[in-house]
Parts: C-alpha cells; structure tokens; sequence
C-alpha cells in the first residue's frame, strides 16, 4: 500500500510489527537529527585537520577569485589537480569561512562544520530513501545506521571529497527512485528535484555521471515489464513517445549538466572535454604508494580484487554484521514481506547504485588507497537497503522470542559501536569491529589507522602543553607529513608561537628539529631517531608519535 506521496505508509516494516502513533513516527526522526546536530555543534573543532585540506583551501580561494573576477584570474581551472573536482564544497566552505561569527573558529574548523553538515545530509537523504522504500521505520532505522557507521561519522568532519559527493549521491539516488515512483506521468517538480540532486552531485565529483545510467534504468525496469501486460501497454506507451522521452532524458541531464557548471568553472570553460578529461584522469589515477593491507605492504596501483571486500569486513560495525547475518536468514526463511510488488525495483536500484560503483571499480584495477574512503559514497545506499531489509524481516517474525533475540543483539550491537565511538573520539575513521578484525588493537599492524594526520593536532597540543621552554630560544617542531599539519595550531596561538617554531622536513632537516610528530603510515615513527616523549594512543594503540630529537641537548 502506498500513499499519495509514494511513500509506504507508517504501520508498516517497523521493527514490532506494531502501529504506532503518528507524533511518534514523526517525531523520532526529528530527535535524531537534532541531537545529531547538537554532537556536531559541540565537537566539530575537536577534529585535527588533514594533509588533503590544504589543497582544498587553496582551491577555495582560487574559486573565490575566478567567480569575483568574472574568470579573469583563472587559476582555478589551470591548477594541479584540484581543477578536476567540482567546486560546490569548497565555494560553500571559503564564503562560511569568511562569516564573522565563524572566522573566531578558524578556517580549517569552519571547513569542518560545513563537511559535517552534508554528512547529515547523507544521513537525512537516507532516511528518505529508507522511508521511500518502506516506511518511517525503516527510513529512521536507515539514519540510525549510517549515524552509527564510525568510518562514515568520522570522515564527516574533514572528508571534503568523499563525504559530500556520498551525500549528494544518495540525495540522487532518492530523486531517481522519487521519479521512478511517478511513471508514466511524471511531474516537472519532480524531473526538476531529479536535475538538482544529479548536478549537485556532479558539481561535487565528476563521479555522479553513473547517476544518468541509475535513471535510464529505473524507467526501463518500471517501462519494459508493463508493455508486456497488453491491458496496460496504452498506459505505458506514453513514456516511450518523443516527448516523453524528451522531458526525462533531455531535460533532467540538461538541468543536472549545467548546474555542475554553475560550480565548476573548469567544466564551464569546456562542459564537454573538461569533464571528460576529469573522468579519463580519475579513472587512471597517477598516486603511487605503498599500502598496509591485511598484514602486507602493497602498491597503490596493484591492490589485490579483494582489497574493498576485507576493507568493508573489518570497518563495518558489529551491529552490521549481525544485520546482514539476519537479513540472509530471512531471504533463506523467505521473510522479506514488505520487499514484494512495486518494492523490488528500487531495492534494486538502490542495489545497483551502491554494488555495481565499487565492482567496476575493481574491474577496471582502479588505484585505491587509505582504506575505504574513495567507496564512501556507497555506504548509504547499502545501508539503507540493509535497514529496508532488516525492518521486514523482524515485521516478518511471528514469535515473539527470536523477534526479541534479534533486536536485543542488534540494540547491544548500537550500544557497544556507540562506546567505542566516544572512546575513539575524535578518531572514529580509526574503528575496527571485534568480529571480524578484533578491534583497533587486533588491526594495528594489519592495516593503516589514521593515514592522513588528523592525530598530529592532539600531539601538538601536548607539546604546547608540556615541553620545557627557554626564555630566548623557540622549541623546533615538525612533522613527518606536512608541515601545515603542526605549524597551524602554532601560528594560530600567540604564546605559543613565542616559543616554538614551526619547521618543514619535506627535505627531511632533521638536524634542524628538536620535536617530531610521527604518524604510523609507512612506519614514520620508525624512521626518527631520538627519544619518545609521548603517544597519542586510543585503546592502548599509538596513532602519533611525539619524539625528541638529539635529547641530550637542551632546548
């Protein structure tokens, strides 16, 4: 039964099986967001910032000037690299970043409250679509999920590629679905919803092209199976004349291509050789290095084809595992009661949005690294259709012992990743589940942990806090990967930067250093000699290294 939204109505797929009140199924939601809000509010500039920040902020400045030149000063579509992303986060971060109220955070801590705020856009993109798909249960149990997704939660606040693109990615898929939903006779707003969400995502990462291909496959699976039926081949004849075929497939890319424009002025200069170069450069990325993966060094370019599968068996939380534990039950029980009728086309759109991504990615030998970051964006469809499946199994159940065996194990799953996450904090991109990968402890050694830096800010903030100074002389500080990384939090405090100094090594001038910040990545620790002073560590496991060099010398 579906409403005049298109949405299956509240009593069904919830997790009892039983009704519930209307101010309940709505207000549920609402309360997660709002206390989801509030979590960012009060911690986002807890989080260290990343060796890939740097060129983000450039390139928003490099925006900036392009748009308040009118493209005269157009290094933003000839710089490295960067000149390949769409410019949607970083124009949002460069003009939040020059608000008053939040220039007293920083530059790098505003970046991080706009990345986190397209994180519950992901969140809320999928719990419309678990909403869509079968019900307020299963949207709210959706955004519970994903919340609780450490890797996800934790990549929110400084992943300015991989976290918007996943969240405008799934607000895609949900438009795509939406439309789906209203064949053969789809209204404006809605093709217009369907351009929106497609450009955006488009104007955030290239990538989003897939979603033109997710759209000609909703209209064939809901088309090609009607004209079979002769008494309904009139009414879905329709979508197939020129212009219906005009108003979808015209009009929706249109709308979606320039909008991407609009946000990326290297598309804008040639929207139809700039995005096809940016498409021919990600697909054969040039990074090259080395990679801990399961125990073992290996190159970039040469991942082993089950390096996304064991990535996604260890960082995926317990409570997931039991999930999917109980949804394969319940497809071998044939249980999957809500999943029938107009259902099954969009769990496999959703599927084929958040599967077919990643196995081409495989396929064509892709160059991966730093876990499963470049994969992010299809957690939330994969996710989403986990909770779609799991809320119609339990509705599913008619004896009420396993029913509360099942939510008891899920519940204690929620609670104990929900621990681990405060007790991570603000390192959540660090987690590994106890199933499968043993915890951060049973990992460490096994595969990377924070790969990018963020940790270095806690360990400047021990130096700041604790080495000895000398009237006169400034205390040396660098570190193994950027020297941004550490001269930030120096040069932002004025007593500190009295006293200490900070210093590159991209040469590596080490007799030019009395502190070193050391991660883990390529054993960096390692390779500096002199004495530790101290670890930043979560659960007895070293992230950062604060080592002094020469310590027989006095600062």
């Amino acid at each position: 039964m579906m409403d005049d939204g298109g949405e299956a109505k509240s009593g069904q797929a919830c997790w009892s099986g039983l009704r519930r009140p209307a101010w309940l199924a709505r207000g549920l939601p609402v309360l997660l967001f709002v206390v989801l809000a509030a979590l960012i509010l009060l911690t986002f500039r807890d989080y260290g910032i990343t060796w890939d920040e740097d060129a983000g902020q450039s390139y928003g400045q490099q925006l900036a000037d392009w748009y308040s030149s009118l493209g005269r000063k157009d290094i933003a579509t000839r710089s490295d690299f960067v000149r390949f992303y769409g410019g949607l986060v970083e124009i949002i971060a460069h003009v939040v970043q020059k608000n008053p109220p939040l220039k007293v955070f920083g530059p790098y801590e505003a970046r991080h409250l706009v990345n986190a705020m397209f994180g519950i856009l992901g969140i809320f993109f999928s719990y419309r679509l678990g909403r869509l798909l079968a019900g307020p249960s299963a949207g709210l149990t959706a955004a519970a999920f994903l919340t609780l997704t450490p890797v996800y939660y934790g990549h929110m606040f400084a992943n300015a590629k991989d976290i918007p693109f996943a969240a405008m990615y799934v607000g895609g898929v949900y438009a795509i679905c939406a439309l789906r939903r209203q064949l053969p006779a789809v209204s404006w707003g809605t093709l217009t919803r369907a351009g929106l969400a497609i450009g955006l995502t488009l104007a955030v990462r290239i990538g989003g092209v897939f979603l033109f291909a997710l759209l000609v496959l909703a209209v064939a699976i809901t088309v090609l199976p009607g004209l079979r039926d002769q008494e309904s081949q009139a009414r879905w004849l329709n979508v197939l004349r020129p212009g219906s075929l005009l108003k979808i497939f015209a009009f929706v890319p249109a709308l979606a291509w320039a909008l991407m424009c609009v946000f990326w002025p290297f598309a804008l200069v040639s929207p139809v050789r700039h995005p096809l170069e940016a498409i021919q450069t990600f697909s054969k990325y040039s990074w090259r290095g080395n990679l801990l993966f399961n125990g073992r060094v290996v190159d970039s370019h040469a991942v082993p084809l089950d390096y996304i599968p064991v990535w996604l068996a260890v960082s995926m939380p317990d409570f997931l595992l039991i999930v999917a534990l109980v949804v394969v039950l319940g497809l071998v029980l044939g249980r999957f009661r809500q999943l029938a009728g107009q259902h099954w086309a969009d769990t496999l759109l959703v599927l084929v949005a958040g599967l077919l991504p990643p196995l081409l990615i495989v396929v064509e030998r892709a160059t991966l690294y730093d876990g499963i970051r470049h994969v992010l964006f299809c957690l939330p469809p994969l996710i989403t259709v986990l909770a779609v499946a799991f809320t119609s199994v339990v509705s599913g159940m008619k004896r009420a012992l396993p029913k509360a065996a099942v939510l008891i194990a899920v519940g204690l799953g929620l609670l104990i990743t929900a621990i681990d996450m405060v007790r991570l904090h603000p390192y959540q991109t660090v987690y590994f589940n106890r199933i499968v990968a043993g915890g951060l402890p049973g990992a460490s050694g096994r595969f990377d942990t924070d790969y990018w830096g963020s940790s270095f800010k806690e360990g400047v903030q021990w130096v700041l806090k604790h080495v000895p100074v000398v009237e006169g002389r400034r205390v040396r500080v660098g570190n193994t990967c950027a020297s941004y990384l550490t001269g930030y939090y120096i040069e932002r405090d004025p007593a500190a930067s009295r006293y200490f100094e900070n210093v590159s090594m991209d040469e590596g001038k080490r007799g030019d250093v009395d502190i070193v910040l050391a991660i883990t990545r390529d054993d960096g620790q390692k390779k500096v000699p002199g004495r530790v002073l101290y670890r930043v560590e979560r659960f007895g496991v070293p992230l950062c290294y604060v080592i002094r060099v020469n310590p027989g010398q006095e600062f």
